[in-house]
């Protein structure tokens, strides 16, 4: 940073930009390494945070970077979402599985093909009793 001497006050200029956009600067750290200043920020909404973000890369000087956080609560109706969708995973794989089932044994009562097609069907019979397995693991 050439101007080091001068980031408190564009610490505080920042703050007064944010006001502007309704965002509320919580915090900042300055930091060794790939980043030189860490700021956590509230904003009433995305496009709020996005504005000041744009408007800060605008001045020329600056490269940002921003990253979405949630709190516990936001995580915990995240999650119960995930979980909802694991169970329509399921569901989904139950109904594969009967489907393939039925398909099995509708090549069964087939009339067995000959040449390579015989060879084939013989190859879909062997694995059959897995699914007959899972089938009555099911349900």
């Amino acid at each position: 940073m050439r101007n080091a001497k001068e980031s408190p006050k564009r610490a505080d200029a920042f703050k007064q930009l944010a006001k502007t956009f309704g965002v509320a600067v919580k915090d900042i750290f300055w930091t060794e390494g790939w980043y030189d200043v860490v700021t956590i920020v509230e904003a009433p909404d995305e496009s709020s945070a996005m504005s000041l973000s744009l408007s800060l890369g605008a001045l020329g000087n600056v490269l940002t970077e921003s990253l979405r956080a949630f709190s516990a609560a936001d995580m915990t109706t995240i999650v119960g979402k995930m979980v909802a969708l694991e169970q329509r995973r399921s569901t989904f794989l139950e109904q594969e599985t009967l489907r393939i089932v039925s398909r099995a044994q509708r090549s069964r009562l087939s009339p067995q093909p000959s040449g390579r097609g015989r060879a084939r069907v013989s190859k879909l019979r062997r694995p059959r009793k897995g699914i007959e397995v899972l089938k009555n693991e099911l349900g």
